[in-house]
Order: structure tokens, then C-alpha cells, then sequence
């Protein structure tokens, strides 16, 4: 028909005259236009042509408050809870040719999490290297949920992680919600003994499937569970394997249970030569689920750490950890965990000779936390603080540590802590184990989760720094009572009762006391 051979070329002509009318206007009122339209809209506009690709999608970067690299930047960064085509933007942004790290912020519209990560691993796909890339997933509300396929979930996720892993990447972290349970449990159809058995006679015959290409990984942090579940379980052992000779950091923090036997299976045959910082936190869960005896296994395999942090994962007897004829982590520099732990690993560390204890000695350890295991505990065992306070009271004057308590119990529960520092206080510096703490310098009170410190806490400190020695410096990690602490009564009374103390800190907020004491005299 003739209308039909005309009417094509007519409305390309009409499309390009009008394209053609838009890019006579003048830039400023082209970007008073492109202000009306939606995301979407303003996407599909930006891929008409080069004339407005730019101008409309530096418009949706700096309305959408998106962080794109400057000519000599190396960072793009998304905001909390990513607004509808923020990845897919970034992904036909022709502009966008070079970053070296991405952080995404999921949405809290489940629904979009496929399209998403496909459109991120096309986008990473354009890269020739990533050094970082950092994913938090959103704490999602009850009519968010959406059912995705487990299995196009797990394939969508692995190809964008592996995409990064491809281009050298070195840091992979992932945070965020917990909630997506039926996205990482086992299939009802599978059975989850099956596999890890399968896993397991893999790791210990050192069986792993051949990496792809060069996995480069330097730091791993998984901050939920989702990694470590059925889903993502066998990606993430073969990837933590590939990536055994570069490894240098592991980080684990869990709000949800992860079963005995895929602890045992992750950490059983895993070694990392190169492993310098190993974290592991369970406190937000009631049951620890990771066995003493795995960690044991897994840390007697790597005692060339250095930074070591071991929270809500149960109390070890100092006889389970053996005896080693090596000094025991010779170069540990700071050590966190629950006293036990403590106790049980600087008493193996001074009697293997990690520690030489002369007057004159010099040691790497610069740090040491002392934390309750879990909010949801009983009353902590303060005997075991004693324990291991008098392990640090052995580490010789000079040593200059910066000595740590972190609380992270139920702010409604009596747990005993105001108790503890009253005993300590009545019983002086000269009978109180506080009162040997000579290499201490420096004194940190940290909280954690639910846990605030009460008023009478607040008013015990300056008496209970005052049993410490030689510390110099005093530490309220944490902004609750940071008036009362600033108070230039209280910093008067820390001054009285200290006064080889110089620095009061609370929160972000510094104070010196040689102004204090002159002021006072």
C-alpha cells in the first residue's frame, strides 16, 4: 500500500526534526526540560543520542545523589535504598568509562534485585579492573517480599561477583538484611547432609573447581548470613579456596544461624598462608553456633595473624588450646574476643615463647579488648575477666597497650557490671589486679548493640581509672552520658583520681586536662 512504504520514513523525519529542535536550544533551558522528566523517562531520553546522553544523565546522577568518579576520582557510590534505575543509568552511562571501586545500596523493592545485578555485571563487564565492590542489601518490610527464583538469584549474583573476581578484584564486601530466607535455604528437594558431605571430601582431598581466571581477592567481609547459606555455600568455599595465596583478610558477621556442619565444612581444610585479620562475630544470635574446637583447628593452622576479633562464639578451656613447640602468633598486634579466649590464648602465647616478659622486651601486641559474649548471655563471668586481666598484667611496663572492656548485654537486665567495678574499686590499686596493669597506656569503655551504660556506671569511671597505673588516656567509645562526661566536675574528679591521666575523650569529642588540673590549682 502506498501509505504504508511513506509512513515509516515520515515518522523517523518527524523524530529527527524534533531531536534536531531540542539540540538548538540552549544547554540551560534543555536542562529546565529534562527537570520534568521521571527516571525512567530520563534514561530512555539520555540513549536518543551523544547530544543529551550527557546532560541527562549528569542531571539523574546529581538528582539521584549518585557519587560518580571525578576525572581523577576512582569511586562510584549509590545512596541507601537506591532509587528505580540507578544501575541500569550507570550501565548505558557512555561517560562512565573508568572506577575502580563500586559501592550499591540494594532497594528495598525486592522485585528490582534481578534486574539490578544483571545490570551491575554488565556494567562491571565494561571494566578492565575492579579493586572494590561493596553490596549492602536492605532491611526489607513484610509487604516487600517478592518470591524470585532461588536459582536465577544465585546465578544472577555469582556472574556479577565473578565479573568483579575476573577483573582482579581485591575487596568483596556484603552487607545488609538477613530477612531473604527462602533465597538462601536448601531446596526441599535436596538433601543438605548430601552436600556438605560432598563439599567436605572435596576440601580434604584439596579438590576445588579450577578458577576461571585469576582470582586476586585480598579482603573478604560477609556481614549476614547470606554468603554462608545453602544457595551461595559452594560458591563461596570454592572462591575462599581459589583465593587461598592472596587472602589477607576474613571477616564474618551473622544475625542468623548458620548449622554446625557448614561451619565445620567452611572452616575444615581452609587454609590461607596469607591471612593476616580474621573476624568472626555471632553476638546478634542467641545460640553460638560456631564450635570451639573448629576455630581451634582453624586458628592453630594460621598463627601468623595479627588482628584477630572472636565474638559470640563460645568459651574455650585453656587446655584445648595445645602447646606448640613455634611461638604461638608471634605477630599478633590486636586481640578482641570474650576473656576465655583471651586467657586461653595469652597464656599459650607467653609459655611458647610469643612473649619474652624482660624488662627491656618489646612486643607487637598493642591491643586488647575484653567483650561479653552476647546480648541475649545471663550475667557475664567476671571471674574470667579477672582471669585475663592478669594475663595482660604480665606483659612488661612499657609495653604501651591500649586496654579495651566492650559490653553488648541487655540495657533492661542487671548483669552485674556496676557490681564488678565496685568490688575492684574497694579493693585498691594494691590488691586489685587493675593495679598491675603497668604496660597499659590507654583505657577505651566501649558498648555494643542494646547495651547502655547507666548513670551509676558513669559516676564509678574516675575511681576505677584511677586503680590503672601508668594509663594516659581514657576513652568513652560511645555518645550516651557524653555531657556528664565532658562536665568539668566529672573531668575535675578523672584528674584527682589519675594523675599520670592527660586525655579524657567522649564520643568524637577531645578534652586535655593540663587545662583542667591548672584551672583546679
Amino acid at each position: 500500500m502506498p501509505g504504508s512504504s511513506t509512513g515509516q520514513p515520515l515518522a523517523r523525519d518527524m523524530a529527527v526534526s524534533v531531536l534536531t529542535s531540542l539540540l538548538t536550544l540552549p544547554t540551560e533551558l534543555l536542562q529546565e526540560i529534562i527537570q520534568y522528566l521521571d527516571n525512567l523517562s530520563l534514561i530512555e531520553f539520555a540513549l536518543t543520542c551523544k547530544g543529551v546522553h550527557c546532560i541527562a544523565l549528569e542531571h539523574f546522577f546529581s538528582r539521584e545523589k549518585v557519587l560518580i568518579p571525578s576525572p581523577d576520582g576512582n569511586w562510584c557510590s549509590t545512596p541507601l535504598n537506591s532509587p528505580v534505575g540507578v544501575m541500569k543509568a550507570l550501565r548505558v552511562s557512555l561517560f562512565l568509562n573508568s572506577f575502580s571501586t563500586l559501592q550499591y545500596c540494594f532497594a528495598r523493592d525486592i522485585g528490582r534485585f534481578l534486574e539490578d545485578v544483571t545490570d551491575m555485571r554488565r556494567l562491571l563487564e565494561r571494566q578492565s579492573y575492579i579493586h572494590g565492590l561493596y553490596l549492602c542489601f536492605p532491611f526489607l518490610r513484610a509487604y516487600s517480599f517478592t518470591r524470585i527464583d532461588r536459582m536465577h538469584w544465585r546465578q544472577a549474583l555469582t556472574r556479577a561477583l565473578d565479573a568483579a573476581i575476573q577483573r582482579s578484584c581485591q575487596d568483596i564486601v556484603v552487607s545488609g538484611t538477613d530477612q531473604l530466607n527462602y533465597l538462601y535455604e536448601e531446596p526441599r528437594d535436596v538433601d543438605p547432609t548430601h552436600r556438605i558431605r560432598t563439599t567436605r571430601s572435596m576440601q580434604l582431598k584439596k579438590v576445588t573447581l579450577p578458577p576461571k581466571y585469576p582470582n586476586k581477592l585480598v579482603s573478604v567481609c560477609m556481614f549476614n548470613a547470606m554468603l554462608l547459606r545453602p544457595t551461595f555455600f559452594d560458591w563461596t568455599t570454592s572462591t575462599l579456596h581459589n583465593a587461598s595465596s592472596t587472602l589477607k583478610t576474613l571477616e564474618i558477621m551473622c544475625q542468623k544461624s548458620i548449622s554446625a556442619e557448614y561451619w565445620q565444612c567452611l572452616f575444615e581444610g581452609l587454609a590461607l598462608p596469607e591471612l593476616t585479620t580474621f573476624k568472626i562475630d555471632q553476638t546478634m544470635y542467641e545460640t553460638p553456633p560456631v564450635g570451639v574446637s573448629i576455630l581451634r583447628d582453624f586458628l592453630l593452622r594460621h598463627t601468623h595473624i595479627t588482628s584477630l576479633e572472636l565474638h559470640g562464639v563460645g568459651c574455650p578451656d585453656a587446655k584445648l588450646m595445645p602447646l606448640h613447640d613455634t611461638p604461638l602468633f608471634p605477630r599478633l598486634v590486636a586481640l578482641s574476643a570474650h576473656p576465655s579466649w583471651v586467657s586461653a590464648l595469652l597464656s599459650k602465647m607467653l609459655a611458647s615463647g610469643s612473649f619474652i616478659t624482660a624488662e627491656n622486651a618489646i612486643i607487637d601486641l598493642k591491643s586488647v579488648v575484653l567483650s561479653t559474649n552476647s546480648h541475649f548471655a545471663g550475667v557475664p563471668d567476671f571471674d574470667s575477666f579477672n582471669t585475663a586481666i592478669q594475663q595482660i598484667a604480665m606483659f612488661p611496663p612499657g609495653s604501651d597497650i591500649t586496654f579495651s572492656l566492650l559490653f553488648m548485654h541487655n540495657r533492661n537486665r542487671d548483669d552485674g557490671v556496676a557490681d564488678w567495678i565496685t568490688e575492684h574499686i574497694t579493693l585498691g590499686p594494691a590488691d586489685s589486679v587493675l593495679g598491675q596493669l603497668k604496660s597499659v597506656s590507654r583505657f577505651n569503655l566501649l558498648s555494643k548493640h542494646m547495651y547502655l551504660f547507666t548513670p551509676d556506671i558513669i559516676d564509678l569511671m574516675p575511681s576505677f581509672v584511677g586503680l590503672f597505673p601508668h594509663v594516659q588516656s581514657v576513652a568513652f567509645e560511645f555518645n550516651e552520658n557524653k555531657d556528664a562526661i565532658l562536665n568539668s566536675s566529672y573531668l575535675g574528679r578523672m584528674a584527682d583520681a589519675c594523675p599520670t591521666l592527660n586525655i579524657v575523650k567522649a564520643g568524637s569529642t577531645s578534652v586535655d586536662l593540663t587545662e583542667t588540673r591548672h584551672n583546679r590549682s
